[in-house]
């Protein structure tokens, strides 16, 4: 239920943000909402210690997994926008890698990603206009099921992030994008395992592909 809460209120702040919005005649359209979907790959990069030891060679495997995601943007110059980009957060395993393999599932957790982004487009409003941007992304770890891992937290975090996109235009005030993301997120995770305490820095620093359709109002 978590998740869908948080799913509903993100919905929720894209209509709020987007309902008093409408260009004007002659205008170009200031406000734009994608929906897409997204491919997330981390980096599954640990630095894990078992009762205070360093375990050489552990490592963990979360495969590349898929999201619906939807973005809202408002421009506040002629190419400067701002946008915020949320989704349906994903429900992943964590399985161990290298010296955990044979511990198999370590744990199962949802979390959500969601980005807030200072973005420069070229060319606007023509039938292909880049973009780059800069801003923050925050992970929010909504719920962990424990798996060999016992007791397993997962902390939340916020870091820096960056994107390159591109959006074609098929109508005038629609386009398709693709856009590909990449966030500094690192966490620390802890637990037990076979009763001894746990605790591990990892290095997720997620690439997050999107593409899907752009509507301009």
């Amino acid at each position: 239920m978590t998740h869908r809460f948080f799913f509903s209120a993100s919905l929720a702040v894209l209509f709020a943000a987007a309902a008093p919005a409408h260009a004007a005649d002659g205008e170009k359209p200031k406000w734009f909402a994608r929906v897409a979907v997204t491919q997330l790959t981390l980096a599954d990069d640990m630095r894990l210690s078992l009762a205070g030891t360093r375990v050489p060679e552990a490592g963990v495997d979360t495969k590349t997994h898929y999201t619906p995601t939807f973005h809202i943007g408002r421009f506040v110059t002629e190419n400067v926008a701002l946008s915020f980009t949320g989704g349906l957060p994903p429900r992943i395993d964590i399985d161990g890698a290298g010296a955990l393999a044979p511990a198999g599932k370590l744990a199962e957790i949802t979390y959500g990603p969601a980005t807030a982004m200072v973005q420069y487009h070229v060319n606007r409003g023509g039938s292909f206009s880049p973009y780059a941007g800069v801003g923050a992304c925050y992970m929010l770890v909504l719920d962990v099921d424990d798996g060999a891992l016992q007791d397993a937290s997962v902390e939340n975090d916020l870091a820096p992030a960056v994107e390159i996109g591109a959006e074609f235009k098929v109508a005038r005030k629609m386009g398709i994008f693709v856009e590909a993301k990449k966030a500094f997120l690192h966490t620390e995770a802890r637990g037990t395992f076979m009763g001894a305490p746990v605790q591990s820095h990892i290095r997720l620093d997620p690439w997050a592909v999107s593409a899907g359709a752009t509507f301009h109002f």
